[in-house]
């Protein structure tokens, strides 16, 4: 219904595609750049989303999409922040975010259990490839032990390993010795 209604009234423009389906399977590579991409979306699929979206962000202009409000405050959060998290780098190392503006749970029927925010994404020039690849596993491993040190989490966790002593690389000696939240997405980049 809410589509048919939306339909309706930006009938007048002939560039809309509209695709009611489900996002994540969605094949992107049939459309030609540039696109811009409105949704409203199901909140659980967020990080999902933002995982696809990164594969075909050559595609894209931009991206608004409403989501949880406590997701996208991870998406925005800066170092030293309680939600700073792997997603905020992730997100971070491939979009410019911006925070739009917050939608209430009281505009909606049934009222839901949390408030929303729409962001839009805007894809930078890093492309998805090999070195973004490495990237989002040295990240996932620098978070999964957030309250240690760099070193001990890269050391220790269960998604990387290392032939030699990380705390050896001269080129991050600095680095190895924070916690996983204190480390700015430029830093993972070294």
């Amino acid at each position: 219904v809410c589509i048919n209604n939306t339909q309706k009234r930006l009938d007048e423009y002939d560039t809309i595609e509209w695709i009611c389906e489900d996002v994540l399977h969605v094949d992107f590579s049939q459309f030609q750049s540039p696109l811009k991409l409105v949704a409203n979306i199901p909140y659980y699929i967020s990080a999902k989303l933002i995982q696809t979206l990164v594969k075909h962000k050559a595609l894209f202009t931009d991206i608004t999409i409403m989501i949880q409000q406590e997701f996208a405050q991870k998406c925005v959060a800066k170092p030293f922040q309680k939600v700073y998290t792997a997603l905020s780098v992730f997100t971070q190392y491939h979009f410019e975010i911006d925070y739009l503006f917050d939608v209430s749970r009281r505009c909606f029927r049934p009222v839901p259990n949390v408030d929303s925010t729409v962001i839009r994404l805007t894809p930078n020039q890093r492309l998805y490839d090999e070195d973004a690849l490495c990237l989002e596993v040295i990240v996932r491993a620098c978070f999964w032990g957030k309250r240690k040190k760099v070193s001990t989490s890269l050391r220790q966790n269960p998604y990387c390993s290392f032939k030699g002593d990380v705390r050896d690389i001269k080129a991050i000696q600095n680095l190895v010795l924070k916690r996983a939240d204190q480390l700015t997405v430029d830093d993972y980049m070294v």
